[in-house]
Order: C-alpha cells, then structure tokens, then sequence
C-alpha cells in the first residue's frame, strides 16, 4: 500500500457540487485549507456532460439549461464572466434564432389552435387543485402528504377526455412530470413547486455545452486541484486524528474533513464502504429518497425536415402520456434530441438495440 498523502479537506465528485464546494473552500475568510478533489471519471461535471466529438458539434448529454437566468443567479454571473455567447459569435456561428416550437399529434399534424386553448383551461383547473391541496397540507401540524396523480385523478378523469383534447391536455401536463423526470405517480403533492422560488424564469442554453461551460469555471477560472480517474472504494473514519480514503488502485489519503458529493445512485448502490458503516437513520434515508430520471436520444438527419426555424417540437402520444414529448433541435448539424422521462425512461433502458 502506497504512503498517504494528507489533506484538510478532501472532495468526493467533480459534479456541480463538488466544483462549488471547491470554490467555496478556495474563498474562505481564513487561510485556505489543503484540499483536493477526487472524480472517478476522466472528466468534470457530474451529469453536466457534453459531448464534442461523435457528432461533430457540442450535444449535451446530461443538463442543458441555467434555469432562472437572471442576475440573482450566481451561474449567470460566471456565464456573463466567461462571455460565452460572445466569443462563439466571434467564431464565426450564427447567433440563436427566435424561438419556434412546433406542436404537433401523435400523427405528426399540428394540434388545433382551439383544442390546445381548451386543453389549457382544464389543465390549469388541475394545477389549482394540486396548489390548493399543497397549501392546506402545509398548514397541518400533521400534513398528510399524496402523489399528484392521486390528488388531481379524480377531477382529471370527470372531464371525460378523449381524442385530441386528451392527448393536448396530457402534453401539458406531462411537461410537468418531464421537468421534475418523474411521473405524478411518484411525485409529492404536498412539495410541489417548492425549490424554484418565485423570480426570472428565463433559461439559457449553451452555444458550447453546459459540461463545457463547468468545465471553463473548475480548470480556468479557478484551477482547482482536481484529480480524475481516482475511484474511492472506502471511507474509513475509525482513526479519531484523521479519515483514510483508500481507492480502487490501493492509493489511500488522509483528512481531517471529506465531504461527499457523489450522485446519489452511487450511495444507494454502496459503491463506496463506509467503516463504521452510517448510522441507520442515514441509511434510511438514503434508501427512501427519491430522483428523477431523463434520458435523450440523439438523432443526426441530412437534413432538416422539421423546418428553418423551429427550436423545439411538442409532440402528443395515444400509448403513453409524455411519451416521447419534448424535442429540441440543434440548427448547425440536423440534429433532434428526444428527451425522454419517468416510467417511459426507465422501460427505453431495458431495450436492446434490436
């Protein structure tokens, strides 16, 4: 076993988390702790993954948008730091096009203009009994909490819809499930619309990836030490002076202090050994919190048979509500990209390319 190297902090995740606690750690009023930060992957970014070779343009693999893209967001001002947009533009690419989202059937023809009004009156009608329901729930010492689809079921299924107005209803509604990469099913009620907070909800969208953009903030604007393919198989924490982090090459460091930021998917699979194992009410947790699941499928065309200017299509199912859904197009390289969410997703793993 190799002699130890020892830290005051040690980062586990180069992922957004990871990066801002390396950020934070760099800032402190103090003088600035050793530390390093530990990912097993041969890049930074978590889910945060932009891909610049198979198809010859950046495509984002995981995250796509700064959500609220505002000044009171702390990503805009890195955003607006790294000029970004500005410097593709002077590279020579277009700047982004108006936006035009196509809304179409399960048969590829638009949705009637009327039927899509209609259909956003009942879903409205919906959303206020959920937010009602929400509210009253928090009021209760005891909330008794349900899923949205129990909460809203009842009335959804007194509208009796069938047809296209059906289908223009479950477009509107699945966009809620597809943002939060879960079905209604398994979503809090009693949570709903809690996190976002009120504010700017415009979002913005990376010429050259969001992976890139983490990227530009861990390696150039804050050169954190940063130490990739290093997979940690243990966190020891017997020794009372310090913490031993032995990895999958029989490499150990030391600490005084580890911080955790691994996906939680990795937790609940326990790839990483905790010695004395975490006390239960961890675990526990661990094991009842949820997440959402999104998937993408790429698609390249030779050529864009969708249109010049559309940036996004809505696309209704008659299978399966959201199936399907939401696609963006990249306009440089005929590119479509099918997000795919929920129960939806997970059955699309299970399929073999066959």
């Amino acid at each position: 076993m190799c002699e130890a190297e020892h830290f005051d902090v040690i980062i586990l995740g180069a992922g957004a988390a990871g990066i801002a606690t390396g950020i934070d750690l760099l800032r402190s009023s103090s003088s600035t702790p050793s530390f390093i930060i530990i990912e097993s992957r041969d890049r930074v970014g978590g889910r945060c993954y932009t891909d610049q070779k198979t198809l010859n343009v950046p495509v984002d693999l995981g995250a796509t948008w700064i959500h609220h893209y505002s000044p009171s967001n702390l990503l805009y001002k890195y955003h607006r730091k790294l000029h970004t947009v500005q410097e593709e533009r002077k590279e020579g690419n277009p700047p982004r096009r108006p936006s035009l989202i196509l809304v179409l059937d399960f048969d590829g023809k638009p949705l009637s203009g009327s039927v899509y009004r209609q259909a956003h009156t009942i879903a409205g009608s919906l959303i206020e009994i959920l937010h009602k329901y929400a509210l009253k729930q928090r009021q209760k010492e005891v909330p008794e909490d349900k899923s949205i689809e129990d909460v809203i079921q009842e009335v959804y299924q007194s509208f009796s819809l069938d047809g296209q107005l059906k289908r223009a209803v479950d477009i509107i509604l699945s966009g809620l499930e597809q943002y939060e990469g879960s079905n209604f099913s398994r979503l809090s009620a009693i949570n709903y619309d809690l996190g976002d907070g009120a504010g700017n909800n415009c979002e913005m969208e990376f010429e050259n990836g969001y992976g890139t953009f983490l990227t530009q903030i861990a390696t150039v604007l804050h050169q954190l030490p940063i130490r990739l393919n290093q997979t940690v198989t243990c966190i020891d924490t017997t020794d009372s002076h310090k913490i031993q982090i032995l990895m999958s090459d029989d490499k150990v460091y030391t600490c005084k202090y580890v911080l955790v930021t691994v996906p939680l998917g990795c937790l609940k699979h326990q790839t990483i050994k905790f010695v004395p194992e975490l006390p239960e009410w961890k675990t526990l947790a661990i094991s009842q919190m949820g997440f959402g699941l999104m998937n993408k499928i790429v698609l390249q065309f030779p050529k864009k048979f969708w249109g010049q200017n559309v940036t996004a299509i809505h696309h209704a199912s008659n299978v399966h509500r959201g199936q399907f859904r939401f696609i963006i197009t990249e306009p440089h390289a005929n590119i479509l990209i099918i997000f795919l969410t929920g129960d939806f997703a997970y059955k699309m793993e299970t399929l073999t390319d066959e």
